[in-house]
């Protein structure tokens, strides 16, 4: 369960993170 969470966590910083990153 928390790994679960963690991950969707992780996965929203990306998300967040990945396209300033890219640009």
């Amino acid at each position: 369960y928390y790994a679960s969470l963690l991950r969707c966590l992780h996965m929203v910083l990306v998300d967040r993170k990945a396209p300033l990153s890219e640009h």
